[in-house]
């Protein structure tokens, strides 16, 4: 596979046509103007993720700040509950004792 790859790559370099008079310069693909930004480069790293709900409300809600970590967290499913603690072979009651 990695010849394969490897011609692939030089038919592709074959059909750059590299300019000298033209001076080098970088563009950052990720913003419109093509200059880096942190904002940006944070963004880049989630591309191509999926979330199937906005975490975003749940810290615009009008609710406390322990009621918005705890309902961050259990969307993210790291809830200590029974199955998660078993997971992590954490010793644990099956039932609930409240």
């Amino acid at each position: 596979m990695q010849i394969e790859e490897f011609v692939s790559l030089w038919i592709r370099l074959q059909q750059v046509h590299l300019q000298p008079e033209v001076e080098d310069g970088i563009t950052w693909k990720w913003t419109s103007d093509g200059n880096y930004s942190s904002r940006s480069a944070y963004r880049a790293q989630f591309i191509g993720s999926y979330c199937g709900y906005k975490l975003s409300l749940i810290w615009c809600a009008k609710a406390e700040n322990k009621c918005k970590v705890f309902t961050w967290t259990l969307m993210q499913n790291k809830i200590l509950m029974a199955d998660n603690l078993a997971r992590r072979d954490w010793a644990h009651q099956m039932s609930c004792t409240l």
